[in-house]
C-alpha cells in the first residue's frame, strides 16, 4: 500500500516514509470508513513492541490502532484509543469473548496534539507497558495471557473491520519489532 505522503506498508509490517515533521505528514483517517488491511497476520505469542505517533481529532468511541480481530468467537488482540482518548492494548487468549482482557492506561491523550504511543508485550512474564511520550503509564492491572490468539480476519491500520469503528485522525510511523523495547529505548 501506498500512501500519497510517499509512505508505505512493507511485509514487515512497517509503515515508515520520508516525513519534514509529525505535523505535516501521515496517514490521514476521516472516521468514516477509512482503514488499510493488510495481507500478514502478527500473532502475539512473543515479545513485540508497537510504536506509533497519533495525532486524535476528536474521541468520541473506540479508535483502533493496529488490530486482528472479528467477530465474537473470533477475537485476536487490538491497540487502540478509547472514546476518552485513552491508550489500550487487549485481547482474547483463546479467541472468544469470554476471554477478553484490556490493559489499560491511566492518562489521555489531548485532542489535536502528536503523541508517541507504544505498547510493549513481554510474554514471559507476561506483562504489558503503555508508554506516552516516553513516560510508562500507570495500567488497570488487567490480566495478560502468555498469548494472543490468532484471528482468522486479517489485520487491519486504523479500523476494526467486524465493527466499522475506525480512528478519527493521523497516524505517522507505526512499527512493530519482534521485541521488547526498554525504556530508554523508547523514551
Amino acid at each position: 500500500v501506498t500512501h500519497k505522503d510517499n509512505l508505505t506498508v512493507t511485509n514487515d509490517v512497517v509503515l515508515d516514509g520520508e516525513l519534514d515533521s509529525y505535523a505535516a505528514s501521515g496517514l490521514i483517517f476521516d472516521g468514516v470508513g477509512d482503514g488499510i488491511a493488510m495481507d500478514t497476520d502478527l500473532v502475539f505469542d512473543s515479545d513485540k513492541t508497537i510504536s506509533v505517533w497519533v495525532k486524535g481529532s476528536g474521541f468520541t468511541n473506540t479508535h483502533p490502532i493496529i488490530s486482528d480481530m472479528g467477530g465474537a468467537d473470533q477475537r485476536g488482540w487490538w491497540f487502540s484509543i478509547n472514546g476518552s482518548g485513552t491508550p489500550l492494548f487487549g485481547g482474547s487468549d483463546d479467541g472468544t469473548t469470554a476471554r477478553l482482557s484490556y490493559v489499560y492506561a491511566n492518562d489521555s491523550l489531548e485532542v489535536d496534539r502528536w503523541s508517541q504511543l507504544v505498547v510493549v508485550y513481554d510474554a514471559g512474564a507476561p506483562d504489558v507497558t503503555i508508554y506516552m511520550d516516553g513516560v510508562a503509564l500507570t495500567d488497570n492491572g488487567a490480566t495478560v495471557y502468555t498469548s494472543y490468539a490468532n484471528s482468522p480476519v486479517a489485520m487491519s491500520i486504523g479500523e476494526y473491520p467486524v465493527n466499522q469503528n475506525t480512528f478519527n485522525g493521523t497516524m505517522s510511523d507505526l512499527r512493530i519489532y519482534n521485541t521488547t523495547l526498554t525504556a530508554a529505548q523508547i523514551g
